[in-house]
């Protein structure tokens, strides 16, 4: 609770400084799709992920206001987001050796880790010129997770049936690091549309073991902005 306090202080402290020091405002809603996995190591070995894990599809979506700076080649963004992470089995055979119909025939099992995001971000835009303004972005992300779940799938020869099993030991709060590029793309003179590639890393382990998992996805943000 102490480190949620931090946090939202700077936040608000930043927010007042950029607001001050910005040009004109913008606020935008966003969403993106994102591939999820994890990074595994222990202690000082690195390991190969499971042959039976795989990555799976998450999403994130968000409110942000857009702050830019007198000089048109500098914009900061502050912003509060939900994002939904983790990572999936591959599909395994069950031996169902008496083809006992209420057995499935196969299963997997999927994990999410659903986060509240209060993503900082810095933009610079090299130039400015027609209606597509091309970007570059460094964010700091801190991220509080609030609900754990893993879905077991079971797969039968008419249905399909999930199970949601309890929570896990892990981490309350992570730290994230976000690479992106992207475009501004002026819709008329009160809104524009901004595509934006990212690639975020986490840098907290889920567990505090030897054995560690950090968060790792990839995806693509749309947002749509209006000037206020």
């Amino acid at each position: 609770m102490t480190n949620m306090k931090l946090h939202l202080t700077l936040l608000l402290t930043l927010f007042c400084a950029f607001h001050l020091i910005a040009q004109n405002k913008q606020l935008g809603i966003s969403f993106s799709p994102d591939f999820n996995y994890r990074f595994t190591k222990y202690e000082d070995l690195t390991l190969h992920i499971h042959e039976n894990e795989m990555g799976k599809i998450g999403f994130k979506a968000g409110i942000h206001f857009n702050l830019p700076f007198k000089s048109e080649k500098w914009v900061a963004t502050v912003g509060l987001g939900y994002a939904n992470r983790g990572f999936q089995s591959k599909e395994q055979n069950i031996q169902n050796t008496l083809n006992e119909p209420k057995i499935a025939n196969s299963q997997r099992y999927r994990y999410h880790f659903h986060y509240a995001d209060i993503p900082l971000q810095l933009k610079y835009y090299p130039t400015r010129k027609g209606n597509a303004h091309f970007f570059v972005a460094l964010s700091s992300i801190p991220a509080f997770m609030f609900r754990e779940t893993m879905v077991h799938i079971y797969y039968f020869d008419n249905q399909t049936q999930k199970v949601n099993n309890g929570s896990f030991p892990n981490r309350f709060m992570n730290f994230f690091t976000e690479l992106s590029l992207g475009s501004n793309f002026l819709l008329n003179s009160q809104y524009f549309l901004t595509l934006e590639p990212h690639f975020q890393y986490g840098w907290i382990s889920l567990q505090n073991e030897s054995f560690t998992t950090r968060l790792w996805s990839f995806g693509l943000r749309t947002c749509i902005y209006t000037n206020f």
